[in-house]
């Protein structure tokens, strides 16, 4: 693999301009996990079959970001965990955990075109990764009990999806999960009184 750093890069046309990218603007690292940006040519292959994400999927949140750095800061014992990601959008997290964490991890969004991305990132990484397409409303009790840990990074991105968040939240609870880590900007709603 060519480092991150280097001058290495890619030219394609795009319309009638020769565009060139240097690998480190299709490959990115943090914390010890190699992640793609949309500008990846398997990223942008998915888009063009008709697998572009619809919700919010459709690249790295920074929150996710901010969450894994801290995870990295290892505040409590995380090797082997049962790990579900909810609102995955490309999964890193879930990735990041796989991979330096040895977690058993799982990782579900609404939006079943981010869970092929988060398929080409297990794989960059060398890890496996279960996914599932699932609301926040759909994660049952049932199949709560099988983690230990829950991970999800800028996911209350609307009044209803926070709403959702806390009733997944109270289940997780009853049904053993002992961890639940969610990051969030705290940015207002659309409509909401804090928005200008």
């Amino acid at each position: 693999m060519v480092p991150a750093d280097s001058w290495f890069g890619i030219s394609c046309i795009v319309g009638d301009t020769l565009v060139s990218m240097k690998q480190s603007e299709i490959v990115k690292k943090r914390q010890g996990l190699s992640y793609y940006t949309a500008a990846n040519p398997q990223i942008r292959a998915l888009y063009r079959s008709g697998k572009r994400p619809t919700e919010f999927g459709n690249k790295v949140w920074a929150t996710s970001l901010v969450l894994l750095d801290y995870l990295d800061t290892k505040p409590f014992p995380l090797q082997g965990l049962r790990v579900l990601e909810v609102g995955c959008g490309w999964g890193l997290l879930g990735v990041y955990l796989a991979k330096v964490h040895a977690c058993d991890v799982t990782c579900t969004d609404l939006d079943e075109h981010v869970l092929p991305i988060v398929q080409l990132h297990a794989r960059l990484n060398g890890v496996s990764i279960k996914t599932k397409r699932a609301s926040f409303s759909e994660l049952s009790s049932d199949f709560l009990e099988d983690f230990d840990l829950i991970v999800g990074a800028e996911i209350c991105y609307c009044e209803e999806a926070g709403r959702d968040m806390t009733m997944l939240v109270r289940r997780a609870f009853a049904s053993g999960v002992k961890q639940i880590l969610i990051a969030d900007p705290g940015r207002p709603h659309p409509g909401s009184k804090g928005q200008g």
